[in-house]
């Protein structure tokens, strides 16, 4: 028996240090950036060689100091989170998606009318039930306004998470490594990003990160009292986990095979800590439905999705895997969850067929590509829609957000380099562990699911838990000095070359677009405006010189008047014709100044303006829109744009970036030349 549990544990070690390297390649080879262009190889391994160098410098620092310095270096650390977090949710406002929209549009109904308004949502989609429960009695707990309450929940969860993943290293190894995996949560810019996008995949974090430390006091502890006690808080914390977000789960599975396959454990310490674990397991999940139902009454589970339409939806060779409303819709036509369940099954054998196994390979290498290769996690199609494009906007979403693009792929690509050096590691030592075993059933999990970048987030503590096996690598010494030498003046060399190659290509002004404010909604309806004036007030914080409107008319004859007001004088008055339906744009001669504005548009022919719905959200709660002077919900749709020629970076300041990264460059290189010249 021992001999088929090591020769299993063998095939997942080698199983996982091949998705490590598919992983790697991908994340420095074939990344591509928002404007399609791949992200340049060369800077991507040098910026996680320098990465991995300070990360180094670090922990020999790291080793040196005394306890007390050591705790000092956790707490000051954990407080310049909490700060970059607190202005992260401050510059990046994000508009709330889908999903997010239903749960702040049943909160407000539940204060308000004690009901919730859209009951088949969450017959569609169960798993969203628990999460409006949970962030329902939060806020009643701290009744102050849902987008303040819901940053706070983030930024907490985000800081949960540190202190966790640091205590459990710390269990593992030292503090030593435990303060470095903290240091390298902190360094991991995507929380700043998606911190303001308080769903799941952040909220799901801290219960995660607590179940695992809790898991790792348990396994060494031979005090059968506190063996269970650890077994029901695990058991508890994953029934939420669960119900949060299901591949939370993989934890609890994993560390159950763990303690079946461990052989140092007899099968009494076994039952003893199993046991507490999945009974308590039960009966929290048990407890749950049981408050659930008693929220949400009168459901209609015929109504429900079977888990097969998310794996038909990860079978779509077109959408490479990813979810589509044309999928949802073929699944939704279907009466109740049997006829689903059949329809999805025979759709999945189809999609596979049809693929054959070159297809599906190629398919599978995809989606690994997609969920633990990309180091944005695509966090530009979350914050893309925002209530205020101020000046951070530009470098994260738009001209000038290569450098963080960079910088979160390097994150990304240093912490699956030490994950797989960690596989490598396991492999030589033979070593059991949870963490991998969890590890490898979210890979699992992914080659069958629908997929999404933003998923693979869930899983980057566990990433950094995993790579802490291998941080002994970290403190390296040269052998001799020529080597550091070499290293040292190869790196700056090549970045002086990709500095000069790509000087042109930022510099040199070419035609660009950049979205200044824009109204949105998954819902919008037409509104006639003959003979009605539509007047629609934005707020707009940058200077531009095109708006685009979305217009719809009965023939090629359409025409219509429009109006810029700025400060209620009027600035632009214009007859247009438009020949086909769709984005009607008007230009500016001028660039127009950053300001308050009113547009207003008339016709006298049959034309109608779309207008967003504002009965979930208000996507634009800096504008109002009135029709014949009277004040209506939603808005116009509507973009603002700057269209102008001008280049990525002004030369100076193209300059001044290159100085810096030189800079920095050589401030990470610079003791370890000094401690030669001491020797």
């Amino acid at each position: 028996m021992k001999k088929v549990i090591d020769f299993g544990y063998k095939i997942i070690l080698q199983f996982m240090m091949l998705i490590f390297f598919l992983s790697l390649f991908a994340s420095i080879f074939l990344v591509i950036n928002r404007d399609k262009n791949y992200l340049n190889p060369v800077i991507i391994i040098i910026g996680s060689i320098l990465y991995l160098l300070f990360l180094s410098k670090i922990y020999k620092y790291l080793i040196n100091l005394d306890l007390n310095k050591k705790k000092k270096i956790i707490y000051i650390m954990l407080f310049i989170q909490l700060i970059l977090l607190i202005i992260s949710v401050s510059l990046i406002k994000s508009v709330p998606k889908v999903d997010l929209i239903h749960i702040i549009t049943e909160l407000n109904s539940l204060d308000k009318n004690g009901y919730i308004l859209n009951k088949e949502y969450f017959e569609v989609y169960p798993n969203n039930r628990f999460l409006l429960m949970f962030l329902y009695f939060i806020s009643k707990v701290i009744p102050i306004s849902k987008n303040i309450l819901f940053y706070i929940v983030s930024i907490i969860s985000v800081l949960i998470t540190t202190l966790f993943t640091y205590k459990s290293v710390n269990k593992m190894f030292d503090i030593n490594k435990g303060v470095l995996s903290l240091i390298i949560m902190v360094l991991s810019p995507i929380f700043y990003l998606y911190v303001s996008y308080y769903y799941t995949d952040i909220l799901m974090l801290p219960f995660v990160s607590v179940v695992i430390y809790l898991m790792l006091k348990q396994k060494d502890k031979i005090d059968d009292k506190k063996t269970i006690i650890y077994g029901v808080l695990i058991g508890i914390l994953s029934a939420i986990t669960y119900k949060m977000r299901a591949v939370g789960v993989f934890v609890l599975i994993a560390y159950i095979i763990y303690l079946v396959i461990n052989n140092k454990l007899k099968i009494k310490e076994k039952l003893i800590k199993i046991m507490p674990v999945i009974l308590s397991f039960m009966i929290g999940l048990f407890v749950i439905n049981i408050f659930t139902n008693n929220f949400y009454k009168d459901k209609n589970n015929k109504k429900e999705f079977p888990i097969y339409h998310w794996i038909m939806m990860g079978f779509n060779s077109e959408s490479f895997g990813y979810y589509t409303q044309k999928d949802y819709e073929l699944s939704y036509s279907k009466k109740n969850i049997e006829e689903r369940k059949a329809f999805n099954k025979s759709e999945i054998k189809k999609r596979i067929d049809n693929l054959g196994v070159k297809g599906t390979t190629k398919l599978l290498l995809f989606k690994i590509y997609t969920i633990w290769s990309k180091g944005d996690y695509s966090y530009q199609k979350y914050i893309s829609l925002v209530k205020d494009y101020n000046f951070s906007y530009k470098y994260l979403a738009e001209d000038k957000n290569l450098p963080i693009n960079y910088l979160l792929q390097v994150s990304k690509t240093s912490v699956l380099l030490l994950a797989f050096l960690a596989v490598i590691k396991l492999m030589k030592q033979k070593e059991k562990s949870f963490i991998l075993i969890a590890l490898f059933g979210a890979v699992i999990f992914y080659l069958l699911w629908e997929v999404c970048p933003r998923y693979g987030l869930s899983f980057l503590p566990w990433l950094i838990i995993l790579g802490s096996y291998s941080y002994d690598n970290l403190n390296f010494k040269y052998e001799d000095k020529s080597t550091f030498k070499i290293t040292r003046v190869l790196l700056i060399t090549l970045t002086v070359i990709i500095f000069i190659i790509h000087y042109n290509n930022y510099t040199t002004p070419v035609l660009r677009e950049n979205i200044l404010g824009k109204s949105k909604s998954f819902k919008r309806k037409y509104v006639s405006i003959e003979n009605k004036k539509i007047n629609q007030s934005i707020k707009v914080h940058d200077d531009f010189n095109e708006i685009n409107f979305k217009l719809k008319f009965k023939d090629d004859n359409g025409f219509y008047n429009f109006k810029l007001y700025k400060d209620n004088k009027l600035i632009v008055n214009s007859n247009n014709h438009i020949v086909n339906s769709g984005y009607a744009t008007m230009r500016f001669d001028n660039m127009m100044k950053k300001g308050n504005y009113n547009i207003e548009l008339s016709s006298k022919n049959k034309m109608k303006a779309a207008l967003t719905y504002k009965e979930m959200y208000d996507y634009y709660p800096e504008g109002t829109l009135k029709i014949n002077g009277k004040k209506h919900d939603g808005d116009l749709l509507f973009e603002i744009k700057n269209r102008s020629k001008r280049p990525i970076y002004g030369k100076i300041e193209y300059v001044l970036v290159f100085l810096f990264i030189i800079l920095l460059e050589y401030l990470i290189l610079y003791k370890e030349k000094r401690s030669y010249e001491k020797k």
